[in-house]
This record gives structure tokens, sequence and C-alpha cells, in this order.
């Protein structure tokens, strides 16, 4: 009862306060802006006497669009998940899902018991923590129960390879989220509307602002943004749909933060063989890109990923974005070898009609992907920019 919700986007902290058993309990989360890694502070009385628990439970990957959980809580046979390393007070943990292997480092407050799964505590395995495995869900459950206090703090990490390295503690990872976003927002373009003399220009505002936190911390990775929300509701399986990249970056350079698009556009030097490859299979020169692929670039198996084009111009776009911010020989070496390879493509892809002697974009995707057409008005304008360009 009396839930409340708050997200800070000037320190990127998000704070969940409820009741339940008519006891207050309030939960602050905080992501470290340089690691893959989440930090938890829950505090309630409840704590103090193990009335309230933390359970962390993996799940198997799951590709169904209509289930809410991001993951698949009901195949705990086919996946695995095992302690490999406990000490003085964190543990590690090695998952496998089919030929996917990844490690997550936990790290909790010093006021806790633990007591190792399958092993009483009468055998004089415990530490300072608490890592209890759950009867009903021996395989993939644990949970996190403080001793004699009514606050748990606590870190969950992953990575590719084992973590080495000592987790940062909470005010640690408050501190560097607190100071990442005070130079987010004090970098970069800011907008103010309060002379409008529309009533709506405060809420106009709001959303401007709101997007920029969401944009900062969703969009500035190493690679594109996957198509699959913050419900983790995917039926794009993941991958990058590189139409849609110029929406994820190309405002950055609108708004002067540029290096937050830098990692994610180096993908199209990464996927040049692959883009190479792609053309010269279906016998066209330059680079080809693809419309929804992975990190290693491929694209996935479905005709309007061929047929799609809008996404074809946008390097030429950022290119152009990025010498309107630094008008130098560098950027132009940067961008050339993508910027022809994708304009020699535009101009090799479109039909000639001998009747009429004009050249017909043949076949063609519209951007509401309902069919297969040609000369689509958004396409055709794009593709004269980027050629023009």
């Amino acid at each position: 009862t009396e839930s409340t919700r708050t997200l800070d986007p000037w320190t990127g902290i998000h704070t969940a306060a409820f009741k339940t058993a008519s006891e207050p309990v309030t939960v602050t989360t905080c992501v470290h802006p340089r690691l893959d890694m989440v930090s938890i502070r829950v505090k309630s009385p409840l704590l103090h006497n193990r009335r309230l628990m933390v359970i962390l439970d993996f799940p198997y990957a799951d590709l169904n669009k209509s289930n809410a959980w991001v993951g698949d809580f009901g195949k705990p046979t086919v996946h695995h998940t095992r302690t490999v390393r406990i000490d003085r007070p964190g543990a590690d943990i090695l998952r496998t899902l089919d030929g996917t292997n990844y490690f997550v480092r936990l790290s909790w407050s010093a006021d806790c018991s633990l007591t190792v799964p399958g092993a009483g505590s009468s055998d004089g395995r415990t530490v300072p923590a608490a890592l209890l495995r759950q009867p009903d869900n021996g395989l993939h459950s644990f949970s996190l129960i403080p001793r004699h206090s009514d606050t748990l703090e606590f870190a969950c990490a992953l990575s590719p390879a084992p973590i080495t390295e000592i987790l940062p503690g909470m005010d640690d990872t408050i501190a560097a989220a607190t100071a990442r976003m005070k130079t987010f927002w004090e970098s970069g373009g800011a907008i103010d509307l309060s002379g409008s003399r529309d009533p709506r220009w405060q809420e106009l505002e709001r959303r401007i602002v709101l997007s920029q936190y969401l944009m900062a911390v969703q969009s500035a990775g190493s690679f594109p943004c996957a198509e699959n929300g913050l419900d983790g509701i995917d039926p794009w399986r993941s991958h990058f749909h590189m139409e849609m990249v110029w929406w994820h970056l190309a405002h950055y350079g609108l708004w002067n933060r540029w290096p937050l698009a830098q990692r994610a556009l180096s993908c199209y030097r990464q996927f040049m063989p692959v883009a190479r490859a792609l053309a010269g299979q279906l016998d066209y020169r330059g680079l080809k890109w693809g419309k929804s692929v992975g990190p290693e670039g491929r694209t996935a198996p479905w005709k309007g990923n061929l047929v799609l084009l809008w996404k074809q111009p946008h390097p030429i776009f950022f290119a152009e974005l990025e010498y309107r911010l630094n008008p130098t020989r560098e950027t132009l070496d940067k961008w050339a070898e993508i910027v022809m390879g994708t304009a020699d493509h535009m101009a090799d892809y479109p039909v000639l009609d001998p009747a009429t002697g004009i050249y017909s974009l043949n076949p063609v995707m519209p951007p509401s992907e309902q069919g297969t057409t040609r000369d689509t008005v958004f396409d055709l304008a794009y593709w004269r920019w980027g050629l023009d360009a």
C-alpha cells in the first residue's frame, strides 16, 4: 500500500517507497555510469526480524513478445547457475545459457549471515552475509537476508569474464552517477520555452528534458539500441534496426553532445565487410547496410530487411553532422570510405525504365513496412538528399 516511485534525472537515482504488513519499505536504486552494475539499498524495520528479504532469480532467455517478464522462469532445467566463489562479503556466479556464459558478481553489506546452498550453518560455512537458495526453485534463485539490521545494501555486476575488482559501495555508486549526470546537464544544449504564450509550454519543455535523460541513459552505448523497450518485450529478437539508428543518435549532434553518439556510430566501420559482402551477394556496388542485425552486422532473413531502404543514407547524414561540429581533414578521412561506399550502392540501386529514361527505386518497402512497392516519397527524398550531399 501507499506506493510511490520517484526518478531524479539530475542524479539518476530511483526511489520506491511502500508499506507492507503496515511497515514502511524504501528501495533506492542506482546504476553505475562506467560499470555494468546496479546498486540497491533497502530500508525497513521488516529486515531486522527477517520478515523481508531480497530474492535474485535467474531466468532462461525468452523470445515471447507477449510475456511482460524479462526472461522465462518456467524452464529451470535448460540453463545452469553455479556459485564459483564466495568471499567476505560477496559471491561470484557463473551463468550458462546454451552456448553463452557470463559472470555475475554480488556484493552486500557486512551485517548479514551466509548459508551456502546445500550446507547448513552447523558446518561452520558462514560469512558476513546471507545468500540462500530458495527451496521451491533450488537451481537459480538466491536470497539476501540481513542480520540484526534494518538496512540491506547490495550490488550486482555482470561481465563476460570473471570480475576480479572490488565493486563500489552504494555511496560511491551514487557519487559517480550524480557526477556523470551533473556533467551531462551542464554541457551541451538546453531549452527554455517559458517565453511562449501557449499554456502547454511547460509540459512540452518537461517532455523534451525527460527525453534527453532517457536518451542519455538508454542510447549512449557501445552499439546502437535494440528495439526491445524497457519491459524487454521484444518481437525483434534484440537486433539493431539500422533505419532506427538515426532517431537514437542524430540528436546528440544537434544538442552538442556528439561524444555520446560516437561509440555506437563505430558500428558502421565494424560492419563494412558485411555490408560490402551483402551488396556483392545481390550484385550491387558499394556498401549495402543491413536493417535488422546483431553485433556481427549480419542481416536477419526477412525480405523487408533487404528492400527497406531508408537506413541506407544514414551514414552520410551522420558524417555531415560530425563535419559541422568538427570541420577538419581528420573528420573527412574518418568517414570517407563509409560515405563513398554508401553512395556507390545508392547510385547503383535504382532501376532504369528504358521507355521513359527515368530511374526508380524498385523494389522498396515504405517506412510503414506495409508491403513492397516502388518510388516511396520518403525514400526518394532521402535518396536525393544523400546523393546530392
